[in-house]
């Protein structure tokens, strides 16, 4: 805003910069407002970075700033001259610039000023690197807007999601405009584009930019990971400061030091596949959005008066919920992040928007006899106006029709156009006998609870259920899915795993539309099998068949990790979280793929938002831990082991920050008491410390110990930092290339 002239100060002898309003149009009181903020702003900060304000005068009844004089040109002119000849930008220069922007950010946004127009156009060049220029949109955090009720500020191409749809923008959407700053800077291109503003906006709120490397083959992996992150559209999984993306673009190591997660045959350590203590059995491109078909489907009610049948409308409900799966158009939060909200008294719209969810499905069953009534209602979340609502009282055979009913009901009530694969998958919904049905139901509910007791009882409820029709493909699933829970528990993980992939394959024998039980066949083909390629397979194949399942999507996530795709592996578990964001474990996986990538700090935030939503949540005082002895904080690791509940997993980081704050003969002691005690179980994790210490000889005696047992952890192997000792030694690339790890 204002037009800027040269001029020389004959006072100072100097060269300045003049910045007047514009003067075709007398200046509205809220123009002048503006143009006088700017100089109170500029005046706070003091940075080599930040264009330096001489002083704010008058002339003529003009106001005008006098600013330093900056004479090479904009970045935006830079990026123009280069662009017409596809002359990249060099990356160092690209990273440096960034940084400087980065830290220019910084410095305002410590003094919570929201510039509100970054762009490369408001970048200045000089022979030291870069000024960040025109802070005539900025304001103090918690100030009143000057502008119009409904309108933005900002550059359209340039502005974040928040910005588009008029809400309080904070420090964040800065740096959603850094990100399309870097971009345009490696690659000369707008990440997001269109013929008029109509689609600069929906792009912007809606798709993902092609990947920088699209247009620049050899991009660092680092700069392409920092643009990822700073252009995520939900603002609270970007970086949450300026300050950490300039320190990520000073790093010159193109690929991020990569770290992987632990994982042992014990319960409090099966990390890898997150199979947390039996928590779980078996974490964006882009989060979800309440702008588009995101649907949420709460717990249905139990309407028939009898406690008991409590089994029957959660299983009704995660059945629709699996419906919905199917249609490629909706994006379905996921049953865990839903099941808080069983009882609650909270309204509609606080639902929506605590699962960023546009529409919420509620329902309720009641079953006489061989009846059964289910009522729903699909709500637009935002206005809290009824959508689309529907009763069904039919026979309980015709359960499974109800379900499909439902599904393509609310896509035809939200415009959805089903695709001919969409209709198939719906179409797949398998009959099974209704007693058969009612004890799957049973068994299922049984197993949520995650207690090895009641997993007991769901295991004889899914074989009564088999007696009665052995060729019931969910019923075999189910049983796998109960096997599978007992083994990762360390109930017998050799037969268990095997019984589970043969329940699985029962399964898809009867009904190779059944994605649970492609996925569960996946899943002992990357724990037990160590068969990557068929482990793939078969998640592709699950996800092929219900696209919006984030059980499946993490899996996947799990598998990149282990084969070395960091940034691969931590965009899954970021998808994960945006379809299920009120589970914990999701954020403990994206805690695991980020300490992957070496991105400690941020693994930490996502341990701790873990802990936010379950103070019980498992092992994550193991991973804090762990990650304090890479970061070379051994009291800090020391602490987070003393409160760890395991005994084995106190004493595994104990012995690492013992060694590592050089407490020789405590971290002998400590080590000898876990080979003691846990010597049987935990030999992957001992053969870490003794790589960590240095000890090679006996680091791979205890890593053939845990190849002998098939200790999951050695799935994490390929790029665990603690055996970094180890690369050089022929033995290691050897041991990697037995588990298929290598490359």
């Amino acid at each position: 805003m204002g037009v800027v002239y040269k001029a020389e100060d004959l006072k100072l002898n100097r060269i300045v910069a003049l910045k007047f309003l514009p003067a075709t149009a007398s200046p509205s009181p809220e123009d002048l407002a503006r143009f006088q903020r700017e100089a109170k702003l500029i005046a706070t900060l003091n940075h080599p970075n930040i264009e330096i304000i001489h002083d704010f005068d008058e002339a003529e009844g003009r106001k005008f700033l006098i600013l330093e004089y900056i004479p090479g040109g904009t970045l935006k002119s830079m990026i123009r001259a280069r662009k017409p000849d596809d002359k990249q930008i060099p990356p160092d220069q690209v990273l440096e610039y960034g940084a400087q922007i980065a830290s220019a950010l910084g410095c305002a946004h410590k003094q919570n000023i929201i510039h509100r127009d970054v762009k490369s156009e408001n970048v200045m060049l000089t022979d030291e690197g870069i000024k960040l220029t025109d802070f005539g949109l900025a304001r103090f955090k918690g100030t009143t807007h000057l502008t119009r009720t409904g309108t933005t500020v900002g550059t359209l191409a340039y502005m974040s999601p928040e910005q588009l749809r008029g809400e309080e923008a904070d420090h964040r959407s800065d740096i959603f405009s850094l990100g399309v700053v870097l971009y345009e800077m490696a690659t000369l291109h707008l990440p997001f584009q269109g013929d008029h503003e109509a689609a600069i906006i929906y792009s912007i709120t809606n798709e993902e930019p092609p990947p920088a490397r699209t247009f620049r083959k050899n991009l660092p992996e680092n700069l392409q990971r920092v643009i990822n992150l700073c252009l995520e559209k939900d603002a609270s999984r970007r970086y949450q400061s300026a300050d950490e993306v300039a320190s990520d673009l000073k790093r010159k190591d193109a690929v991020a030091p990569k770290r992987a997660a632990r994982q042992s045959s014990l319960p409090w350590i099966a990390l890898g596949t997150l199979i947390l203590a039996g928590l779980i059995y078996l974490f964006i491109p882009a989060p979800v959005s309440s702008h588009g078909k995101t649907i949420a489907v709460l717990p249905f009610t139990n309407m028939s008066g009898n406690p008991e049948d409590e089994y029957f409308s959660d299983g009704i409900m995660e059945d629709v919920l699996t419906q919905l799966f199917k249609i490629a158009d909706f994006t379905v939060i996921s049953r865990t992040s839903v099941m808080q909200y069983k009882g609650t008294r909270k309204s509609i719209r606080d639902i929506g928007k605590e699962l960023n969810a546009g529409f919420i499905l509620e329902g309720s069953v009641r079953r006489a006899g061989d009846q059964v009534r289910i009522a729903a209602q699909l709500i637009d979340a935002g206005t809290d106006q009824q959508i689309w609502a529907e009763t069904y009282d039919r026979e309980f055979k015709q359960v499974f029709a109800i379900q499909g009913d439902i599904a393509q009901e609310i896509g035809a009530s939200l415009h959805v156009n089903l695709s001919a694969k969409d209709k198939e998958r719906l179409a797949g919904n398998k009959t099974s006998n209704p007693a058969v049905y009612n004890l799957v139901l049973q068994g299922r509910f049984l197993l949520d609870r995650r207690d090895s007791a009641d997993v007991a009882k769901a295991l004889d409820i899914f074989k009564q259920a088999l007696l009665i029709d052995s060729t019931d493909a969910r019923a075999w699933a189910a049983l796998a899915g109960a096997y599978h829970f007992q083994a990762a528990g360390g109930l017998a993980p050799g037969e268990g795993f095997s019984w589970a992939k043969k329940a699985a394959e029962k399964a898809v024998f009867f009904d190779n539309n059944l994605a649970e039980a492609h996925r569960m066949i996946g899943i002992v083909k990357a724990d037990y099998e160590w068969d990557w390629t068929g482990a793939e397979s078969e998640f592709r194949k699950a996800l092929d068949l219900e696209e919006g399942n984030a059980d499946i999507i993490r899996d996947l996530g799990v598998l990149a990790k282990r084969l070395g795709k960091l940034d691969e592996s931590v965009s899954l578990a970021r998808r994960t979280i945006a379809l299920d964001p009120a589970r914990a474990a999701n954020f403990g996986f994206l805690a695991l793929a980020l300490q992957s990538a070496g991105r400690f700090d941020e693994s930490v935030l996502a341990n701790k938002k873990a802990l936010e939503l379950n103070p019980q949540y498992p092992f994550v005082h193991i991973a804090l831990g762990s990650l304090a002895v890479l970061q070379g904080e051994f009291d800090v690791a020391i602490s987070e082991a003393q409160k760890e509940t395991t005994p084995d997993g106190r004493l595994l980081i104990l012995a690492m920050s013992f060694f590592g704050a050089n407490r020789a003969r405590e971290a002998d002691s400590t080590l000898k008491e876990l080979i003691r005690g846990f010597g049987d179980d935990d030999a992957f994790q001992i053969a870490e410390i003794y790589a960590y210490r240095g000890d090679n000889q006996n680091a791979f005696t205890w890593l053939d110990k845990a190849y002998a047992r098939r200790d999951p952890g050695l799935a994490e192997l390929r790029s665990d930092p603690f055996f970094s000792k180890l690369r050089g030694d022929t033995r290691f690339s050897g041991f990697l290339r037995k588990m298929g790890l290598e490359g």
